[in-house]
């Protein structure tokens, strides 16, 4: 399948890639928690947990309604920016309701783990 050579330069390059994860500096994620479309109560929207600025790569998310976590959830691959920082995006369906609380769990080597709310207001 691969030369020699290609096989040399595949290791070479995931050793590199390793060496460097592992000086490179623990940064915890900038979060935010926001709606696809403007919150109206019983109408049917998207919550969204966008995480970006961190490293390394291993990263723990949830969405959760009312302290219990949502079904439906997806999420986006994992991405780097230029500066070998991450991103990640998940998100679900829900309905917006009075009283109801959404939050998206995070949990990160950089940070103890933090809950961060939806602002329907936003």
């Amino acid at each position: 399948m691969f030369s020699a050579k290609m096989q040399v330069s595949l290791v070479f390059g995931v050793f590199i890639c390793t060496i460097g994860s592992l000086q490179a500096e623990t940064k915890a994620p900038q979060v935010d928690v926001y709606t696809r479309y403007p919150v109206e109560n019983g109408k049917e929207n998207v919550v969204i947990c966008y995480a970006r600025r961190f490293h390394p790569h291993i990263i723990s998310m949830s969405l959760k309604e009312d302290g219990k976590v949502m079904s439906g959830v997806q999420e986006l691959d994992l991405s780097f920016d230029p500066d070998w920082t991450f991103r990640k995006v998940i998100y679900a369906n829900f309905i917006p309701g009075d009283g109801k609380l959404c939050t998206c769990d995070v949990n990160h080597l950089g940070q103890e783990p933090i809950s961060y709310k939806l602002d329907p207001l936003m």
